[in-house]
């Protein structure tokens, strides 16, 4: 009779320890997946930035060419144009850079997030692997004073 209880709680104490190991893994590879999620889209918040950025340049050459084109077949003032135009490219090109700080510091706040979710998923794997050894000192103690 003793072997048998001796026996359900090796076998009870070794289910505990490997659900223990694989709820650890579980939560460890959930929090991985999620920094992984994030810097992928720190990535893209970045791609899409550049993308923008460079459609504004173009929409600000192209409109300085057409300003430009216009004035001169109205027969305005070319110094007076051209310091409009001017502005307003200074103006984009601000914009852009704004646009950059903005969408850095976006990444950076992912990254930052990513790399916390990385420690944390080293946290769980270790918090279970201290679940585990303290079941199997519970069950080692609870097998000793029923062995004696």
């Amino acid at each position: 009779m003793a072997e048998g209880a001796a026996v359900a709680l090796v076998g009870g104490t070794v289910l505990e320890v490997v659900g223990q190991q694989r709820e650890a893994k579980a939560r460890s590879q959930a929090r991985i997946a999620d920094a992984d999620n994030k810097r992928r889209m720190a990535l893209e918040i970045l791609d899409r930035n550049e993308l923008t950025s460079e459609q504004l340049r173009l929409d600000a050459q192209q409109l300085k060419s057409d300003q430009l084109s216009a004035a001169i077949a109205l027969g305005a003032g070319e110094g007076t144009t051209l310091k409009f135009l001017e502005d307003t490219q200074r103006k984009l090109m601000r914009q852009i850079m704004i646009n950059q700080k903005e969408s850095e510091f976006r990444a950076e706040q992912l990254e930052r997030g990513a790399q916390k979710q990385v420690g944390l998923a080293r946290e769980e794997r270790r918090a279970g692997r201290l679940r585990s050894g303290a079941t199997i000192l519970r069950a080692a103690g609870t097998f000793g004073t029923r062995g004696t």
